[in-house]
């Protein structure tokens, strides 16, 4: 009946929602550098590189990946990693790695407790077969 019909409705909803957006792979992965972009953006957070990951399959999914690099104070990069998996559709830090910025490369003082980070970003795009 109606109960049935409605947690269809409410199911194909979620996942069309859960799912990445994108006519071909490349326009895929430029959509998520972009949405990665403006979140960083929302956390006073410049994106120093970004660079699409090769996309692979798992479960009949496929998965479209981003790499981008950046400083970031332990705040920023909390609070960056916050919105990225509360994210729709849904994304997944599948890498991380940060390490203080080098006192060496620092030409000014408010480099000071900043972290070099590198960030892998994997969103799911729906098989050819779903």
């Amino acid at each position: 009946g109606e109960t049935a019909e409605r947690e269809r409705v409410g199911r194909a909803a979620l996942e069309s929602g859960a799912y990445l957006k994108g006519e071909s792979e490349a326009l895929t992965a430029a959509g998520l550098q972009t949405m990665l972009a403006q979140l960083a953006a929302t956390n006073q957070v410049r994106l120093t590189s970004t660079r699409a990951l090769s996309p692979r399959e798992r479960d009949a999914i496929r998965l479209i990946g981003v790499s981008v690099q950046f400083k970031a104070s332990l705040e920023q990069l909390r609070g960056l990693l916050f919105q990225i998996e509360s994210q729709r559709p849904f994304l997944f830090v599948e890498a991380l790695q940060a390490r203080p910025v080098s006192p060496f490369s620092q030409s000014s003082t408010e480099l000071n407790g900043m972290l070099d980070v590198r960030l892998d970003v994997v969103g799911a795009l729906r098989g050819k077969n779903g």
